[in-house]
């Protein structure tokens, strides 16, 4: 099979499961209203002036679902306050002291955590981790935020850039989502269904998706003492991003990434290795890994086996759609790959194979063997005509 026929067979498969991964219309304009309400809440209860925006993957437009529907969304806001304070206790406080004392917002409060307050709403699959913070400086970004040590139960400001970060990493697709949006657009122009701009995901967004479920799903059923080593999304992220032209598909990145990684890791004079916050160059995101070696050598380990599952023994070498659909079910999970082929019958389908129907993907086993498949004609990122479910972040 010719290269480019893999590459685009590939390409199709991955852009639907990073699809199917992103987050649903109905959580997505739950969550928004929730951080609307919050801020609304938050505002009339300080009397300082506060700002409740989304950070982390709500803001660059890379939440996934849960790998169980058992499970909740990891949602997190940050409540900026526009004044000065002198203890990092005082500043985290203000928040907790007005949540608690919400009729509303103290049956949702969970304990305080090291960093933020968090806000469980169960009834609509999600919890919102709320982080304080207030600015660092003036014309800038930056701002203080706050960490407890829970051993000791003291409180310290630490510096961080939530905004910043999104900016940046929104800038490196900038052109590439502009395009894609021009053709959102077009395509709605004459539609009586309204116009939703974060469903518009580029490439890099898609490729995080996919590695973050890779990740979860490695981590799944992983002992306590494992899941501490589980690479975090924001070095996944990061390097992603850092790599990314805006000339690759998603495979094209996925297979970068996983081979070109660690030239996008670099090491100080000490030999450590450093992922450094490209918006706070001496913030780096992998100085745990120092204290903690089995971390770093955790995310070596999966960074290969993701070589080895999504590029090197990819799919497309088992033999028939059932039984690539059970070898995509053990990177992705069962639900995603059984909605994926359920939503795009049409395309799962060649000469030797009927179509994938619901009840046969539900009792298929994980049994792969080798394969060749047929020639298609999907390359790239599309926007197709029956408005395939994009995403983008809350802005």
């Amino acid at each position: 099979m010719k290269e480019k026929v893999i590459v685009e067979e590939l390409n199709r498969m991955y852009n639907d499961v990073a699809d199917e991964l992103n987050i649903s219309d109905s959580v997505y304009e739950s969550a928004k209203r929730s951080y609307e309400e919050l801020g609304e809440y938050l505002s009339n209860h300080i009397k300082y002036e506060v700002d409740v925006y989304p950070q982390g993957s709500m803001s660059i437009g890379t939440t996934i679902k849960p790998v169980s529907d058992k499970d909740d969304y990891d949602l997190d806001a940050v409540c900026q306050i526009d004044s000065s304070f002198e203890e990092a206790s005082t500043l985290k406080n203000i928040v907790g002291d007005v949540l608690k004392k919400s009729k509303r917002y103290s049956i949702l409060l969970d304990k305080e955590g090291k960093r933020c307050w968090t806000l469980n709403y169960k009834s609509k699959n999600f919890h919102l981790d709320v982080l304080p913070a207030t600015p660092y400086e003036i014309h800038t970004t930056r701002v203080r935020i706050t960490n407890k040590d829970l051993k000791t139960n003291t409180y310290e400001f630490r510096l961080s850039d939530p905004k910043g970060y999104a900016e940046w990493f929104l800038n490196k697709q900038r052109k590439v989502h502009d395009n894609l949006l021009a053709e959102y657009r077009e395509q709605y122009k004459d539609s009586v269904e309204s116009l939703k701009e974060y469903k518009v995901r580029t490439p890099l967004q898609k490729t995080v998706q996919l590695l973050k479920r890779h990740r979860d799903i490695k981590y799944k059923d992983a002992s306590d003492k494992r899941k501490k080593e589980k690479p975090i999304s924001i070095i996944i992220t990061t390097l992603v991003a850092k790599m990314y032209t805006g000339e690759e598909n998603i495979y094209q990145l996925l297979r970068k990434f996983v081979c070109d990684y660690k030239k996008y890791i670099d090491v100080d004079s000490e030999g450590n290795f450093v992922i450094s916050n490209p918006v706070n160059p001496q913030e780096n995101f992998a100085d745990k890994w120092k204290e903690y070696p089995e971390r770093k050598d955790a995310f070596f380990k999966w960074v290969e086996s993701a070589k080895k599952e999504l590029i090197d023994n990819n799919f497309l070498k088992t033999e028939g759609r059932i039984e690539q659909a059970n070898y995509l079910k053990t990177i992705f999970g069962d639900s995603t790959i059984t909605n994926v082929y359920f939503n795009n019958t049409n395309r799962y389908k060649d000469g030797k194979t009927k179509c994938i129907n619901h009840d046969s993907l539900a009792t298929l086993s994980n049994h792969p063997t080798d394969m060749e498949v047929k020639k298609h004609t999907f390359y790239g990122i599309k926007i197709s005509k029956k408005k395939k479910e994009l995403g983008r972040a809350i802005q």
